[in-house]
């Protein structure tokens, strides 16, 4: 969640642990507001979430139109409120029918018998640990309302992160931080101040799962304490992203030191890192009714943090070009894709990794049909954009894609793998399984790929 990419590698390479001890779970809630109930497309809740990883990524953020505007502050006033008064509830994940984002629950300090519990996004794509401080009100953009006590060791420094035009600053602390029983023992931390940006995150902080290389805070990630410290069996992590659809969001898990092996099935594939900084890989290409795209080669940052797939702008205008009856919106970029609901499985792309060619689930693919009345809101105001969309939706009916496009400053080939793949996928972050280097592994999801 950088506005920026740091390109540098990790110095020195980490030892494994003498110890073996098992390797531990997380469970995750999840927030749900990209489809309604009846399965069409939140248009509001869409475009709240394309720009959230547009700024994450430091992109140009889509157009403002205030109809939608004033949608998405109804839509953010109602889930503030149901977050601070269903806290303890955040765990129950079949809410809504679409799946947005995975959080779990960590504790801070301990020491003194007062650890404080906080719900967490865990994030591979960024590499910092943050939980709201005590300063933080909702007017200065924290909006839950459990603080940290900063009952740990104050560095008297402090980080400021840019997400875009999101952004958090806070003063850097050391404390023992806990997952799933696992202590990352004098972790460090930040004790948040103020924020932007985040009033759409159900979670109340964020532990970054990236390489300590792209660390804001200049701290070491808390994997890769773990590691150091020799707490976990092994020097990987694994990500089972569940379902709503198909009632496997309940059992959405993280596994610390290890691999599940009720969460997957078949062989893996292993794809080397190739860049310490991002879970970053090459990505072979993109196939459409089992051709690939020509130009769609390029590297990828595999990211649980966000929601849908970004790919570079060019390869995804080529991708939906050999999908038929298919409608790119130009609203910064052509960012967002319409396709035909009844497009052909066949037609659903697949990412090439390793040699292999890994599905999209049709399910995951499709974010909702969008609904007539929503026209207007989804061309943001553009009259002549709204006509064509109107047009195909006279022929066939369109959906909307979890498959966007975006150029990330810098990386002009960087795609953004998010949840839209993941969740098809069970993913092992490893720190070594290439031949001793770190590499991210894929094998099919049990019961829903």
């Amino acid at each position: 969640m950088k506005s920026t990419v740091a390109l540098s590698l990790l110095s020195g390479a980490l030892a494994l642990p003498a110890a073996n001890p098992a390797p531990q779970t997380v469970s995750f809630g999840k927030r749900n507001m990209l489809t309604r109930p009846n399965g069409e497309a939140n248009v509001a809740g869409i475009l709240a979430s394309l720009n959230h990883t547009l700024h994450k990524y430091n992109l140009k953020p889509l157009p403002y139109y205030a109809p939608v505007a004033v949608l998405q502050a109804e839509l953010f006033s109602v889930d503030v409120e149901k977050r601070q008064a269903n806290l303890p509830l955040i765990d129950q994940t079949q809410l809504g029918t679409e799946d947005v984002a995975y959080y779990g629950s960590i504790t801070i300090g301990g020491g003194d018998g007062k650890a404080q519990k906080f719900n967490v996004i865990f994030d591979t794509g960024s590499a910092d640990a943050w939980v709201p401080g005590p300063s933080c009100t909702k007017a200065r953009g924290c909006t839950h309302t459990t603080k940290y006590d900063q009952g740990g060791r104050d560095l008297g420094t402090k980080t400021s992160i840019q997400y875009g035009s999101g952004s958090t600053e806070g003063e850097n602390y050391v404390d023992d931080l806990t997952i799933a029983g696992l202590t990352s023992k004098s972790q460090t931390l930040i004790s948040v101040t103020t924020a932007a940006g985040f009033t759409q995150v159900d979670a109340d902080g964020l532990v970054g799962m990236g390489f300590s290389s792209i660390a804001q805070d200049n701290g070491t990630t808390v994997f890769e304490n773990l590691i150091a410290q020799g707490t976990v069996q092994a020097d990987e992590f694994s990500f089972y992203l569940g379902r709503v659809s198909e009632k496997t969001g309940r059992n959405s898990q993280l596994t610390l030191g290890g691999r599940d092996s009720t969460k997957y099935k078949g062989n893996f594939v292993t794809v080397p890192v190739s860049s310490q900084t991002y879970w970053q890989v090459a990505l072979d290409g993109v196939k459409v009714g089992g051709k690939k795209v020509a130009g769609t080669a390029g590297q990828a940052a595999i990211d649980t943090g966000t929601t849908i797939l970004l790919a570079p702008t060019a390869v995804a205008k080529a991708v939906f070009d050999a999908i038929p009856g298919s409608i790119g919106l130009n609203l910064a970029g052509e960012h967002i894709y319409l396709y035909p609901c009844n497009t052909a499985v066949t037609n659903i792309p697949k990412i090439t990794f390793a040699g292999q060619d890994l599905a999209i689930n049709p399910l995951d693919f499709k974010l909702g049909s969008l609904s007539a009345a929503d026209v207007d809101n989804l061309a943001l105001g553009d009259r002549a954009l709204a006509a064509q969309i109107r047009e195909q939706m006279a022929r066939a009916g369109l959906c909307i894609a979890g498959f966007a496009g975006g150029d990330l400053t810098g990386i002009d080939d960087l795609y953004i793998v998010g949840d839209t793949f993941i969740k098809n996928w069970y993913s092992v972050f490893s720190y070594s399984a290439a031949n001793g280097k770190p590499a991210v592994l894929f094998a099919p999801n049990i019961g829903q790929s």
